[in-house]
Order: structure tokens, then sequence, then C-alpha cells
């Protein structure tokens, strides 16, 4: 399954739970559409790092939602595996793809 946001309207990062047992997500939103990866702390830490230092060279983007909370649905779609990222400077934008650790097979 593939999800492609071309023009994400908000992408949130948070956590559920108490210490010790912290479900870790990464939300993206684009309209309706809503989903949701279960990330590593240290994945989601390292992409911060990344965009964070992105963002200085790039510039901040001129508007940024006014609510970057974690929505109250959090069920995940997928858990994440490999995180690879990428950034168009002259398009400026980045892609973020994460591959799920999910082992799909096939019977035939």
């Amino acid at each position: 399954m593939n999800y492609v946001f071309a023009n994400p309207d908000k992408v949130m990062v948070g956590v559920r739970g108490e210490v010790g047992s912290r479900l870790f997500l990464l939300q993206a939103r684009e309209g309706r559409r809503l989903v949701i990866v279960k990330c590593e702390k240290q994945q989601l830490a390292a992409l911060a790092e990344w965009l964070a230092q992105v963002i200085t060279e790039m510039g901040r983007p001129g508007h940024l939602p006014d609510d970057l909370s974690l929505e109250a649905e959090y069920e995940t779609d997928f858990v994440a595996g490999d995180i690879a990222v990428s950034l168009d400077e002259e398009a400026h934008t980045i892609e973020v793809t994460f591959e799920s650790l999910e082992v799909r097979t096939n019977w035939c």
C-alpha cells in the first residue's frame, strides 16, 4: 500500500501512553485522509534532526497549521521500518518515504 501526500495539510509527531510503554506516532493529514505510522523514538529523533537542518538552510515554510498536536485517532496504518528522505532544493520540497516492517507473504 502506498500513501502519497503531495501537499499535506499537517504532519504531526507525538506520543501516547505512559513512560515505559509509550507509542511514538507520526500522523499525516491531507484533506480527509489521515495516515498514522508507528515509529521508534530514535527514528523520529533522527528525522526531526534532519528536518531541522533542512529548514534552517531552506527557510521556514510560509504557513504552518495553528494546531500541530496529534489527532485523537491513533490506530496505526503500519509500523515504520526504513525511512528515506530526499530534498528537491529547486522545488523546495521534501520527500519522506517510510517502508513498512510488515512482510507480505504471497501464497500460491
